[in-house]
């Protein structure tokens, strides 16, 4: 049995004690004592080094830390802020890579690069990192025929349209959109019957 946290995000000028008395508060309604040996699995940079910092509160506490992609450099190169903004989330989530990579139990990342990226920038045995590709459910998600045909019919597309699909929670600079676009290009001059449909929020 396992049970889901969810804290709000606070403004970054709150600083870890506002968030360690929220963890507080929710270790202690689940009845978690300090010295109780739990593992947390905690997703991404922020949620993983909060985790690390209230270690210090329940020395019991074991990190999974999921890590989506590379949050530094994303921050630098890609984010829409200004620079100089941009340069202290650079410098910050250094700071929370390293000290995860470092302290937790295990790590979690999307690919094999990025595997040996972290293993090698912070010399951390690469037994340490697990390989977890992004994935479906198939009993969740499964092919419905009827729907298919709905859904293309709904959108414009034939039977025989070839539907290439981007799929993802932002379309910034990150996802190189100027490549995605070109690749397309380059396809339906190829197949003509493709179609490009983005799928995002």
């Amino acid at each position: 049995n396992g049970h889901l946290i969810l804290i709000p995000r606070l403004p970054i000028i709150s600083g870890m004690k506002r968030y360690n008395k929220l963890l507080s508060q929710a270790f202690n309604k689940l009845g978690i004592m300090p010295n109780d040996q739990i593992i947390v699995h905690a997703e991404n940079y922020l949620p993983s080094y909060l985790m690390l910092n209230f270690n210090n509160q329940f020395p019991g506490l074991k990190l999974h830390a999921d890590l989506k992609g590379a949050v530094p450099q994303e921050s630098l190169w890609y984010d829409n802020r200004h620079f100089p903004s941009r340069l202290i989330r650079y410098v910050v989530s250094n700071i929370m890579e390293k000290s995860i990579c470092t302290k937790a139990l295990s790590v979690s990342c999307v690919t094999e690069n990025f595997r040996n990226y972290l293993s090698s920038r912070y010399q951390v045995n690469k037994d340490r990192f697990l390989v977890i590709p992004s994935c479906v459910d198939t009993d969740q998600f499964f092919i419905n025929e009827s729907n298919r045909k709905e859904i293309r019919c709904d959108l414009g597309f034939n039977d025989d349209n070839i539907v290439c699909v981007y799929s993802g929670d932002t379309l910034s600079r990150w996802q190189m959109v100027d490549s995605i676009f070109t690749v397309f290009y380059k396809l339906a001059k190829r197949l003509p019957k493709s179609r490009f449909l983005i799928l995002t929020y």
